[in-house]
């Protein structure tokens, strides 16, 4: 992990710091075991690790926990995804909790401190030639957020490095689909079924694709 990206990270711990650790965390009963929280919740944050945290990171807001718990949990939740490091969750499922528990309405130093980490994990992948997680992992990923995508497609189409030619290249390669205009009408549509979840992300980076840019 780049220095840059580490120093975001270690903003979001700073930040949401002052969250408290949660003394339960509610599940659904058919769901979550009524103990289960316990190897979450007697680690301390940063010593947790992908295994302990793969099923939160997963369930989390739709089946166990809430916003405030989400909150708690974010930094490390971020800092594992970014790195791809769960195997599953995929990132997008991870990232998506930032939409679905509305942090655009949080305090404004802690939505101050999630745009900069967005920022600085785009920048970072997007320099990389061969990036992990992939681009369009990390596309989708800032998309299912519903953040304005269009700083980082405007980041991206100034092609100012090796690794966002490379980028780009096999983004238009191996993750657009370009279907044959018909009665349904025709155009390239993104691989990822991931953006079935946010749709007006997936629109806006076709309009870039098709409109001249890119």
């Amino acid at each position: 992990m780049s220095e840059r990206l580490t120093a975001e990270i270690d903003r979001l711990y700073e930040v949401f710091g002052r969250v408290p650790r949660p003394l339960r965390m509610e599940g659904c009963s058919h769901c979550v075991e009524p103990d289960e929280d316990r190897p979450l919740l007697e680690t301390p944050l940063r010593s947790l690790d992908e295994d302990t945290l793969r099923r939160y990171a997963t369930d989390a807001l739709y089946l166990w926990g809430d916003v405030d718990d989400l909150r708690y949990f974010l930094p490390r939740l971020l800092e594992l995804a970014a790195e791809d490091e769960f195997n599953f969750p995929d990132p997008e499922i991870v990232f998506r909790k930032l939409s679905a528990g509305e942090f655009q309405t949080w305090a404004d130093d802690e939505r101050d401190a999630v745009h900069a980490f967005l920022a600085r994990w785009w920048e970072t992948r997007l320099e990389d030639d061969d990036p992990c997680p992939c681009i369009e992992t990390v596309l989708c990923s800032l998309g299912l957020t519903r953040v304005d995508l269009a700083p980082f497609l405007e980041h991206w189409e100034r092609l100012d490095s090796e690794g966002a030619i490379r980028n780009l290249h096999d983004f238009v390669i191996e993750d657009v689909t370009w279907r044959p205009s018909g009665p349904a009408g025709g155009g390239p549509k993104l691989r990822n079924g991931y953006w079935e979840f946010g749709p007006d992300g997936h629109q806006a980076v076709i309009t870039w694709l098709t409109g001249g840019p890119a």
